[in-house]
């Protein structure tokens, strides 16, 4: 049996016992990296016993308490066997482990085993074999063992399976009611056994020994009465009393009785009781079993988040919830996100780790996607037995890694039909982790996987990016809230009506205490408890007194720190370095820290922790077999560091790093940012500088760079202070791979900043070459951020030193992008002087992608000049070599950008389709998220013109969830902006508002100049469709001395389209047909013929108002054609709706109907209400009032549609427009008539 694996979980090391229900084994527990005893049930146990081992567990799990075994595990072994894994027990029972210790040692440990009793019967349970060999030293504390399957032990005995008798009180025996007395009965003669070494009944057979229960009383022998003074003795018989009223009610009644008898004097039973009733009542919250099971079926993929303020209960209800999974069978990983070693991706790797080693029956799928998971765990060789295995890829893209281990999470759901992931205190989770679950969630389509999270409400305002984390996912509809409340002011009155005696009116204490607390179980412990520090309240027996003071008087926080100030006074000298090494760290610390900085015996520190536990400075848990310890509470850190001066502080800080630089020397990734901050506050600058060098280095390789530049930004701030004492060249690295980090993260401004640093340094320190490094970034920088005469200016400067250095490469690169820049101005002939410069460079030194790339880009230059075919030659160059690299990513760029600068502003728009459609594919092909992004938007633009205004949504909102997901800034602000124009074009005004306002919003965040003046020149396009035209006028004028301020002319035709359809608007036509004709002029000449087929119907319009009717017949019928080449019904409707509103009698009406058939159908709402509006006017004016009511009815319900989705600032405007006052006057004269 030994090395067996049970439950792909629990290696076997060891068998330790065999009893009535089963037997017991060491085993080694694979995910959690500990010991753990399991408990194999017998195969022949029948369905009612199960139910009750199901049943029990659940109350025996969320059992917490340092003095019982506690139980973690609960499943069905493929043979249905089923098993409960335990705490492992590594020590002697209590009766081998006393035979040496004094009466003081063994009243303390009475006192401890008491305690566990009480916490278990308080929970309802009673353990009904207490004895021995079920209590176990471990650490010389004690752990009752083997309780809690009590009903099934019953169950046992009936059926004629015996326990010890000797333990037994009679009246189970007797097979009578029993409760909890019956185990302070087993406890007496337990204490009787361990005092005198022998058993308090004599008998050779069980009969016998059931015979001398029932006939004799136990005696201490004279010898035995020398040891073991009189009141214990009584203590003693009084358990064992054959009658269960005559024994102690309860086992904190024993405690009052034998603590004079105990080596600690203080000892206060009601701080022992208080604690007790606090964890068995306050801390335990209730949500219903019907709750698990919604989550657990939900249909909607999202995050179910319990939320709550600090010590409402939420960890207790993640407790349950795992017990409700257990009991159900079905299978669930959690993971804990901690304040310690805060390392890149720490929760995904503890949680990926669990789920690699719980389930390595699936071995072909590791395989399959070794590559991702081993870039986020290290050691996987290790875990899946891979020793020789390599991992050949390093991902260029996060999304690229986030996609393969969201790709291998689904197909372990689909062999498991469904799996829950936990996250417990997600307050503390790394922004890599929530990134990474967020991508989950914004990608899952079904409920296989199913998420659960807790989070403490106050850190939600606190962390920025866990605030908009949470709100992203509650705007997608992706989270669902279990709010954990604090107690109600009732609540917290039946609490205290549990403990409270006399003193004051229950109705009155409870209202104070509950103002004081705000009804949070965890302050109200604190009030309590200081309560009876202060002697305020006292206990008699179990229940509690007050004194006459008025409390509304005390100002609690002030006294906790009074309280925490006189405690500390009080402790020795090291129970008080351990408390400062505690406040120093600010969060857990491990055992191994507090021995290498205290440099004394065990033996001696264990006893200060001790003292430290029992007065409640410390709490300890244990995690893989190492002991960690908290401070109680925060205040206690907070007192102490006010206690310290800054050279103690400094000296603490600076030898705790050291500590850690030791124990980590091997391996000090994991906390290379915790021995940074060591250092940087004991001001250990070098040291401090290096570590966070290393950790923001080590964040970028591990895919998380706003991780990184927080660590870098540390060292900025080493260098501000002493940029003396690190070297010249570390300085100039950090600048660099800080402005890098920073440039990828979209944050530019920042990255300039860091790259000027670069140069200032570089200058100081005479290297040139560095020097030429940082004007190139800056020049990228600037680029950017739409300074495009400053990005050249740096690019040349770099392009002079290289030039002295001789660095060709670089020089080309600086050409290449001084040349886009001047593509993007619009300065095509200087443009293509430095690509053409760059590009013999980048062929000598062979560099071929970059050589198809500058093919590519003087391909883009001589569309820009009007030399279609040189333009269509060079991408072709381009698209050659690309396919010869076998560069697909380029491939599909140059697919994309033949239909961008070629077949749309040609309106050849369903070659356009066609070439995305192609580009996409190669995209998809290398996982490039952002190529296929940006192929959607674009398709969705190509739809929009064919008036595929469904689909053309559907699509750019793809789009646009891609660039969300990747977090890609400027495709984000691009696919807004055509969403937002897809919106304007369905004349669906309210959303366009919403899309194009975020648009700008984040086109300003990102500095995007060009950004911004597109999303404001297609706002005030949308603000002239509402009714405001002086506003649209602003706008564009705004935008046309932007474009001239930033050198953005090539953008100036659009903007001046606008400008003039808003002079037209306003009816300035003379002045409007100046600047729609400089539109049209100016669209042919850049080649963007749709621009100009776009105008053509407001440019017929304006003709007939100038009484230019050549002209207004020559536009009209340029629509028309390109109308049907498109082909496009929205501009047949502009046709249509013209020809319509200019004709007389029969015609009007003809083409009025023809217009709003096919508005009706693609359905645009604004111009189907002019068209109502017109043709009721037709038929007012032909005196037809029936036919004029019917479409003055449907114009008037249109209307109301359009004014439900915009907002009441708008309306106002929009309903003073020709068509409206039209509609309004019509809908007055009908009202006159009588109309049948």
């Amino acid at each position: 049996m030994e090395d067996k694996i049970i439950s792909n979980r629990y290696k076997i090391l060891e068998f330790l016992g065999k009893g009535g229900m089963g037997e017991v084994y060491k085993v080694f527990d694979l995910i959690e990296k500990d010991i753990k005893a399991l408990k194999l049930f017998n195969q022949n146990i029948d369905n009612s016993s199960v139910n009750e081992i199901k049943k029990e567990f659940q109350i025996m799990s969320v059992l917490e308490h340092p003095y019982i075994c506690k139980v973690f595990d609960f499943g069905m072994l493929e043979n249905g066997i089923y098993f409960i894994s335990m705490e492992f027990i590594d020590g002697k029972n209590i009766f081998e482990s006393t035979e040496k210790l004094s009466l003081e040692d063994k009243v303390d440990l009475i006192i401890k085993i008491c305690r566990g009793l009480a916490y278990i019967h308080s929970n309802g349970l009673i353990h009904f074999d207490i004895k021995p060999e079920n209590i176990i030293l471990k650490n010389k504390e004690p752990k009752i063992m083997d309780f809690g399957l009590s009903s099934l032990k019953r169950k046992m005995k009936e059926t004629g399976i015996k326990g010890t008798p000797v333990y037994i009180p009679l009246e189970l025996l007797n097979n009578e009611v029993a409760d909890a007395r019956c185990d302070l009965y087993s406890l007496g003669v337990t204490l009787f056994e361990i005092l005198t070494r022998r058993k308090p009944f004599a008998g050779n057979t069980i009969e016998e020994i059931i015979k001398s229960k029932m006939t004799e009383e136990p005696i201490f022998f004279e010898n035995e009465k020398m040891n073991i003074p009189e009141e214990i003795r009584k203590i003693i018989l009084k358990l064992m009393e054959r009658l269960p009223a005559d024994r102690y009610e309860n086992a904190y009644e024993v405690i009052s009785a034998i603590i004079p008898f105990s080596k600690n004097k203080d000892f206060r039973i009601e701080s022992i009781y208080f604690d007790d009733i606090i964890r068995n009542n306050l801390l335990k919250r209730e949500v219903g079993i019907k709750t698990f099971a919604e989550i657990v079926e939900n249909e909607n993929p999202c995050l179910t988040l319990i939320r709550g303020s600090k010590g409402s209960g939420k960890s207790t209800i993640l407790k349950e919830f795992e017990l409700f999974l257990k009991s159900n069978e079905v299978a669930f990983f959690s993971t804990s996100s901690s304040d310690r070693g805060k390392i890149p991706y720490k929760t995904i790797i503890d949680l990926f780790t669990k789920i690699i080693v719980y389930k390595k029956e699936y071995v072909d799928l590791f395989e399959k996607y070794y590559e991702f998971l081993t870039n986020l765990i290290p050691n996987i060789n290790e875990l899946l037995n891979f020793p020789n295995k390599k991992s050949q890829i390093i991902f260029k893209k996060r999304e690229d890694f986030f996609e393969g281990l969201f790709k291998f999470l689904l197909e372990i759901v689909e062999r498991k039909n469904k799996i829950v992931l936990i996250f417990e205190n997600l307050s503390e989770i790394e922004i890599e982790s929530l990134e990474f679950l967020k991508y989950i969630l914004q990608n899952l389509k079904s409920n296989g996987l199913i998420i659960v999270g807790e989070i403490e409400e106050e850190f939600i305002t606190e962390k920025v990016f866990l605030k908009t984390f949470l709100k992203e996912l509650k705007d997608k509809n992706l989270i669902r809230f279990i709010s954990i409340n604090n107690f109600s002011q009732e609540e917290v009155r039946k609490f205290l009506s549990r403990v409270y005696f006399k003193g004051k009116d229950l109705e009155e204490i409870s209202s104070l205490i509950f103002d004081k607390t705000r009804g949070n179980p965890l302050f109200i412990k604190r009030v309590l408890n200081l309560l009876l520090d202060k002697g305020i309240a006292v206990w008699n027996k179990d229940r509690l007194i007050l004194s006459e003071l008025d409390l509304r008087e005390i100002d609690f926080f002030d006294e906790f720190n009074k309280s925490i100030k006189e405690k500390i006074s009080s402790v020795d000298e090291i129970s008080l370095k351990i408390l400062k090494i505690g406040s120093i760290v600010g969060k857990c610390f491990e055992y191994k820290l507090l021995q290498n900085f205290l440099q004394i015996e065990d033996k001696s520190l264990n006893k200060c922790l001790a003292f430290l536990k029992n007065e409640r400075f410390v709490d300890e848990f244990i995690e893989n077999d190492k002991y960690f310890y908290n401070l109680s509470t925060p205040e206690i850190g907070e007192v102490l560091l006010k206690l310290m001066d800054n050279s103690e502080k400094k000296e603490y800080n600076i030898k705790i790093g050291e500590i850690l630089e030791s124990i980590f020397s091997e391996d000090p990734l994991p906390i290379l940012d915790e021995i940074g901050f060591f250092f940087y506050y004991g001001e250990e600058w070098i040291k401090a500088f290096e570590y966070f060098y290393q950790a923001g280095i080590n964040a970028r390789k591990r895919y998380a760079p706003k991780r990184a530049i927080q660590y870098f930004n540390h060292c900025v701030e080493i260098i501000k202070k002493n940029e003396e004492i690190i070297q010249p060249q570390k300085i100039m690295e950090l600048y660099h791979i800080t402005g890098i980090t920073l440039e990828g993260e979209g944050e530019y401004v920042k990255a300039f900043e860091m790259f000027k640093n670069l140069v200032d340094v570089a200058k100081i320190n005479k290297n040139e070459n560095k020097m030429a490094e940082g004007l190139e970034n800056l020049g990228t920088v600037s680029w950017r951020l739409g300074n495009y005469l400053d990005a050249i200016k740096f690019h040349t400067e770099s392009i002079k030193i290289r030039e002295k250095i001789g660095n060709n490469e670089g020089i080309a690169r600086s050409l290449s992008f001084i040349g886009s820049i001047y593509w993007t101005m619009g300065e095509n002939l200087k443009a293509l002087n430095y690509y053409e410069k760059a590009l013999p460079v980048f062929k000598k030194i062979g560099d071929k992608i970059r050589t198809a790339g500058t093919y590519h880009n003087i391909g883009l230059v001589y569309y820009n000049m009007g030399k279609i075919e040189k333009g269509f030659q060079c991408l072709q160059t381009s698209l050659r070599i690309f396919k010869k690299e076998k560069d697909i990513r380029s491939v599909g760029r140059n697919l994309h950008t033949i239909s961008s600068v070629y077949y749309m502003p040609k309106a050849l728009i369903k070659d356009a389709l066609r070439n995305y459609k192609k580009a996409m594919k190669c995209f998809e092909e290398v996982g490039d998220p952002q190529g296929v992004a940006a192929c959607l938007r674009d398709i969705g633009t190509a739809l929009s013109i064919k008036s595929k205004f469904n689909d053309a949504v559907e699509t750019t909102k793809r789009g646009l969830n891609i660039f969300q997901n990747i977090g890609e800034k400027r495709g984000i602000a691009t696919s807004l902006l055509a969403l937002g124009e897809v919106y304007l074009s369905m004349e669906s005004y309210g959303k366009a508002l919403h899309y194009l306002e975020e648009a700008q919003n984040i086109s300003h965040k990102i500095s995007e100049k060009h950004m911004i003046i597109m999303s404001s020149n297609s706002l005030g396009n949308l603000y002239r469709e509402l009714g405001d035209t002086e506003k649209a006028i602003n706008i564009h004028e705004e935008c046309l001395k932007d474009i001239k301020k930033y050198g953005l002319e090539k953008f100036e035709d659009g903007i001046i389209a606008g400008y003039g359809m808003d002079l037209m608007f306003r009816k300035d036509f003379d002045v409007a047909q100046k600047y729609l004709e400089k539109a049209v002029v100016l669209a042919i000449k850049n080649y963007d013929n749709f621009l100009a087929i776009s105008l053509y119907p407001a440019m017929a319009e304006l003709y007939h108002y100038l009484d230019m009717e050549r002209k207004y017949y020559f536009y009209l019928n340029k629509t028309i054609q390109y109308a049907n080449t498109i082909p496009s019904e929205q501009l047949l409707v502009k046709a249509f709706l013209i020809k319509g509103k200019f004709s007389e009698d029969e015609k009007k009406r003809e083409y009025l109907e023809s217009a709003r058939m096919i508005a009706k159908k693609i359905y645009l709402p604004n111009t189907l209400f002019e068209i109502n509006a017109l043709l009721s006017k037709y038929y007012l004016d032909k005196k037809y009032y029936r036919n004029s009511f019917d479409y003055a009815h449907k114009a008037v319900q249109i209307l109301s549609t359009i004014c439900n989705e915009l907002k009441e600032d708008v309306i106002e405007k929009f309903l003073k427009t020709d068509s409206k006052i039209l509609i309004f006057k019509i809908t007055e004269e009908l009202k006159k008539l009588t109309i049948p």
